[in-house]
């Protein structure tokens, strides 16, 4: 038997945006940083993850990111 698994990151399959806007919220709130907007998270979607982390949480070091 031949089990498969499907991985969606782009949201060809499903939406994810607004899992991936609770995701970030969740981050910044677990570290105390400023909430990211729906609209900035929205716009990192698809960029490299070092840029997307940089732009949702500023003020946050290059360790914690």
């Amino acid at each position: 038997m031949r089990k498969l698994l499907v991985f969606d990151w782009d949201g060809t399959l499903a939406n994810s945006v607004n899992t991936i806007v609770s995701c970030k919220r969740a981050i910044a709130q677990k570290h105390q940083f400023s909430l990211p907007s729906e609209r900035l998270v929205k716009s990192v979607l698809g960029k490299d993850f070092k840029h997307a982390m940089a732009a949702c949480f500023p003020e946050a070091s290059p360790e914690t990111a």
